[in-house]
């Protein structure tokens, strides 16, 4: 196989993978991770063809955003988070990277749940 048809199939590299311009069929926005910031990445490399990732994104307008990528194609995509959701996302994915991306956050009886300090 060339190596452009393999740029293009479900066998392109996790490189490619991890750039994505789409636009959410809820919203009608695109969300592009080439001009996003990545504020996190947790990939999974199953074995030399198999592969997973899911990352958090804020882009220059404040808004989060997830992009689940895998090698096939049809699995990869965008889902628009809030700020609550995306906490609540690291602290399942990246624990020690919560209040380094987001600030510090209430202790419990302190103020509401998922929500940075203001």
């Amino acid at each position: 196989m060339s190596d452009d048809r393999i740029e293009s199939s479900d066998y392109a590299p996790i490189e490619k993978r991890r750039v994505l311009r789409v636009v959410d069929p809820k919203t009608g926005f695109v969300y592009d991770t080439g001009s996003a910031s990545c504020l996190w990445r947790r990939e999974t490399i199953h074995n030399e063809t198999t592969f997973s990732g899911l990352a958090l994104y804020l882009n220059v307008y404040d808004a989060y955003f997830l992009h689940r990528y895998h090698q096939w194609d049809r699995f990869n995509g965008i889902e628009v988070v809030t700020l609550q959701e995306a906490i609540r996302v690291t602290a399942q994915c990246a624990p020690n990277q919560v209040e380094v991306i987001f600030g510090k956050l209430h202790e419990d009886g302190e103020g509401p749940a998922f929500t940075p300090k203001e």
